[in-house]
């Protein structure tokens, strides 16, 4: 398996460490786990705002009450 080094302030490892004995897991777990997460939840933005971008006006006809710029202050 390759190995990826990372350096971490003294502040920093610290919180890491304490997040990953919160989750219940080793703090290199913790680490690889946080990452991939982080590349799942981008990659689900971008999708959903490009299902957004796609289909705003669509919905906008649909729902017009629920339209940006239409709700009573």
């Amino acid at each position: 398996m390759a190995e990826l080094r990372v350096e971490f302030s003294d502040q920093e490892l610290r919180a890491l460490e304490a997040a990953a004995r919160d989750a219940g897991v080793p703090t290199e777990e913790y680490v690889r786990d946080a990452s991939l997460r982080e590349r799942t939840r981008r990659t689900f933005l971008a999708t959903a705002v490009a299902f957004y971008d796609e289909n705003v006006a669509e919905f906008d006809q649909a729902f017009p009450e629920e339209a940006p710029g239409t709700r009573a202050a």
